[in-house]
């Protein structure tokens, strides 16, 4: 069965006691992969959520724009301007766990150096530190990206069409809703295991023709990559005044995390994720 999670994240609100940020997100390029739940759950401290009998991975570059604190106004986007604008290359997998279906955040690679030590404070965000370097080309219909994380000798690269238009809803019970229709997300870190709600409108997409990518670095942080097979790419404009809540503290490591997880498995290799 397809897990989606289209409950009040959905309608585009959280409950006012909820809030924490607000922020716009645009510009995705979201890249899916398919994987032997065996080959992940091992580094993985929650319930995979399956599709297809198969674990599911994507990478999602996007750019986050006016981030503030929630009900701030022009004042929170000032006093947060250092950190209100830059993009995000964020690898995730799909989970269940006692809160509900979501995402859990394996890795973020992002340039903002005040941000690379807020998030894992804050929120047990593993980020990561990474040059971008993009180019949209609307002359020739692409886009491309390039990271350099200091810590590898490759870097990834990746290159897509733009999106053509609005896009449209992801059929319900469809592969695209059980990807994109998650408004719950967990962390696990060196410093916390959080989760945390975001809410914004339904997700408006529509599939990639093509994509080119190189893996560079993602190859040596995430080995399991050579048991991915990539399925398909995800294109999608902007989500305005996106909502994320407060963070709440989980135990990745417990029964109630690790619960539906097969007998013999081992406990997840956190090192492998943390962020230095």
């Amino acid at each position: 069965m397809n897990s989606t999670d289209d409950g009040e994240g959905a309608t585009g609100r959280l409950p006012a006691g909820e809030r924490a940020w607000e922020a716009d997100w645009d510009d995705f390029v979201i890249l899916h992969f398919s994987l032997p739940p065996a080959a992940l759950a091992p580094h993985v401290p929650y319930e995979l959520d399956l599709c297809g009998g198969l674990a599911w991975v994507s990478l999602v570059w996007f750019n986050l724009r006016r981030m503030r604190l929630a009900g701030t106004g022009a004042l929170g986007r000032l006093l947060c301007r250092p950190i209100s604008e830059h993009p995000f290359l964020n690898v995730r997998t799909y989970v269940r766990a006692a809160s509900g279906p979501g995402i859990c955040f394996l890795a973020e690679w992002i340039p903002n150096a005040i941000s690379l030590r807020l998030g894992p404070l804050t929120y047990g965000l593993p980020y990561r530190y990474g040059r971008f370097t993009a180019k949209h080309c609307p002359e020739n219909g692409t886009t491309a990206l390039r990271i350099d994380d200091p810590r590898y000798a490759e870097p990834f690269a990746l290159v897509a069409p733009l999106a053509h238009g609005d896009g449209r809803r992801c059929p319900p019970g469809s592969a695209d809703a059980f990807l994109l229709e998650r408004y719950q997300a967990y962390t696990f870190g060196s410093s916390r295991a959080s989760r945390f709600r975001v809410a914004h409108a339904p997700w408006r997409q529509e599939r990639a023709d093509w994509v080119r990518y190189e893996f560079g670095f993602m190859a040596d942080v995430f080995p399991w990559f050579a048991r991915a097979e990539y399925r398909f790419a995800h294109l999608c404009g902007c989500l305005s005044d996106v909502m994320m809540g407060r963070p709440h503290a989980v135990a990745p490591d417990g029964a109630d995390a690790r619960r539906g997880v097969p007998a013999g498995v081992p406990a997840p290799a956190h090192g492998v994720f943390h962020h230095a």
